[in-house]
């Protein structure tokens, strides 16, 4: 079992601090699930160079809309690349597929 909990006074958070604390427990989540022998491995996901060089912009806090000006293609296929992305990695949004991708060592 994995939990996450941040507790203060008074929780007031940023959006880009949230993305963070989201961000975290998902990367947490992932470790715990590999130490638990129920996570892929870095052996059984192949992302293609468009599917890691998306994902790669990504974790570095650009929209869909960035992404696809950054690859040269429309946002139509930059959302492709991202949900074929969260697809292979078996995650549900972005900020995890990020983390599962770094994780992984699939995007430095």
């Amino acid at each position: 079992m994995f939990g996450f909990s941040v507790a203060a006074e008074q929780l007031e958070l940023a959006e880009s601090d949230r993305f963070a604390l989201q961000f975290v427990a998902a990367y947490g989540l992932g470790c715990a699930l590999a130490l638990a022998g129920g996570q892929i491995d870095r052996n059984t996901v192949h992302l293609s160079r468009r599917q890691r060089e998306a994902v790669a912009w990504a974790s570095e806090g650009l929209t869909t809309d960035e992404i696809a000006e950054r690859l040269n293609v429309s946002i139509h296929t930059a959302d492709m690349h991202m949900r074929a992305v969260r697809a292979k990695l078996g995650v549900a949004n972005t900020v995890h597929a990020v983390a599962e991708a770094l994780r992984l060592g699939l995007i430095s």
